[in-house]
């Protein structure tokens, strides 16, 4: 403020300030100051008149004067331009509010532009509608401070309807300036996503980034295992994974890291071996049937059969499929070890309980009833199959089977019929 709108102030500071008349007697002090001062303090009287028009006494077309008057006798200042477009903005007048706001950045330099394009770009973004110009104007503001958090987040906010190219752009200035090791892994992952189709190497480092940064992201984590997957860089999955899988919360995910990289082990790096220790911490975190199944033929490849055997038996009550699973592993057993074909079809029985859809107990049971010429028991197995089998094909195939056996070994026509 001026040295005379301060005195001004001084000689009526002691008056209501509710009193329009004081607030009129105010405006008319400083226009008849102002013209007889110089111009840049003549610009900062019509100013201080202006908002008092704009604000206590609410005559906008007199306050767009004040600003118009302040902007002519220093046209090169931004401040009355910023007063008009605050009128405008507050009138609800978008269109005048954009046009002062430009105009005053025609007249700024450096970072003074940065408040100005985030206020345009707040205006094009919630008012003229218009996004494109809004994710403009905040790059713009970026390029100028691009250290700045707020306005990095505003451009990502911005950039729905932009190209993977920008996108990337912003995520690559937020990096630059997050340390955050929880916001760096989600905005590496994000990265990762937009490199993977183009450049799956770049986008394989960026999710290894993020896996290490965070590795409770599960975009992150899948996003990882796809990459190094396609380019087949198991040795370096595993690594990555197995370095941070105990840092993540999860049950459930670190059951399925530490579960990934033992069957890559086993089955794409033919190390049954080495899979063991990871299928066993999968297990540990979350036993399910498929790790189950997992553990036990790593077990068998890895030569150690007693060990799936023993443990498919403490397992076997997770699921039907590992009981079965387990019945026919133990009839196997008997049946190399010279039992009846009565006594391994009792071993087979509970496994075909456990899981009817099973396909390879059935028919196994059914061979022990053939090795021990029952034929009753054998007709009741291949009838028993009928209700599962997945074509019309296949049940014909069965049903003339049965008449072989019926006509042939038990020697009924009537049943063959």
């Amino acid at each position: 403020m001026s040295a005379a709108a301060s005195e001004h102030t001084g000689l009526f500071g002691e008056q209501a300030v509710d009193d329009a008349a004081w607030w009129r007697a105010s405006v008319e002090f400083y226009r008849r100051e102002a013209e007889v001062s110089s111009d840049d303090v003549a610009a900062e009287l019509l100013l201080e008149a202006g908002r008092l028009l704009a604000g206590p006494l609410a005559s906008a077309h007199e306050a767009y004067a004040a600003f118009d008057a302040a902007l002519a006798r220093a046209p090169h200042a931004v401040e009355p331009l910023l007063a008009r477009a605050e009128l405008a903005w507050s009138q609800a007048d978008w269109l005048e509010a954009s046009e002062c706001l430009r105009a005053a950045l025609q007249l700024a330099e450096g970072e003074e532009r940065v408040p100005l394009l985030a206020r345009l770009a707040t205006l094009a973004e919630r008012h003229l509608r218009r996004p494109d110009d809004a994710y403009e104007l905040l790059r713009e503001a970026v390029r100028l401070a691009p250290l700045d958090r707020d306005l990095l987040i505003r451009l990502e906010i911005a950039r729905p309807s932009a190209t993977d190219e920008a996108r990337r752009e912003v995520l690559e200035r937020r990096l630059a300036v997050t340390t955050a090791l929880t916001e760096r892994g989600a905005l590496l992952a994000e990265l990762g996503a937009i490199l993977e189709e183009a450049e799956p190497a770049r986008a394989a480092r960026a999710y290894a980034d993020a896996v290490a940064a965070n590795p409770n992201i599960e975009a992150a984590v899948y996003g990882l295992v796809r990459t190094h997957l396609v380019q087949g860089k198991l040795r370096p999955l595993i690594r990555v994974l197995a370095t941070h899988a105990d840092r993540v919360r999860a049950d459930g995910l670190r059951a399925w890291i530490h579960g990934l990289c033992g069957q890559v082990r086993d089955a794409r790096l033919d190390d049954a071996a080495g899979a063991l220790p990871y299928l066993e911490r999968a297990l540990e975190a979350a036993p399910t049937p498929a790790l189950a199944r997992a553990m036990a033929l790593a077990a068998e490849r890895a030569g150690q059969s007693d060990a799936a055997q023993r443990w498919l038996a403490e397992a076997a009550p997770v699921s039907g499929g590992l009981r079965s699973l387990h019945a026919w592993r133990s009839a196997r057993a008997l049946e190399l070890a010279g039992g009846t074909p009565a006594e391994i079809a009792d071993r087979l029985q509970p496994g075909v309980d456990a899981d009817p859809m099973a396909v390879i107990p059935r028919l196994a049971l059914r061979r022990q009833w053939w090795r021990g010429r029952d034929p009753v028991a054998y007709q009741a197995q291949v009838e028993s199959l009928l209700s599962h089998v997945g074509s019309e094909e296949e049940a014909e195939a069965l049903q003339i089977h049965l008449g072989d056996v019926a006509l042939w070994w038990v020697g009924s026509r009537d049943q063959a019929r």
